[in-house]
């Protein structure tokens, strides 16, 4: 019935952006390689979307992978900076 099939979606939905957020709150102050893509953002070898926290100046050119490291959770993506 469609209203079981509803209930169980959310749950699974639900399941699904937990299991998100512990992945990524134990990325949290780890050194991650980072393919940088458009506008300060990225994904990591993980697939976890990345934004960097540089002015625009100072980001990465897109196309290269980088070292960086996940400082915060914003919008279910790693938010952070290039290593050091």
């Amino acid at each position: 019935p469609k209203p079981v099939r509803k209930e169980r979606a959310g749950r699974l939905r639900a399941a699904g952006e937990a299991a998100l957020g512990r992945y990524l709150e134990g990325q949290l102050g780890r050194t991650v390689s980072v393919l940088v893509e458009r506008h300060g953002r990225g994904h990591t070898e993980g697939f976890a979307a990345f934004r960097f926290a540089e002015d625009e100046e100072r980001r990465p050119s897109p196309g290269r992978i980088v070292e960086a490291i996940g400082l915060r959770v914003e919008d279910g993506m790693l938010a952070g900076r290039l290593a050091a």
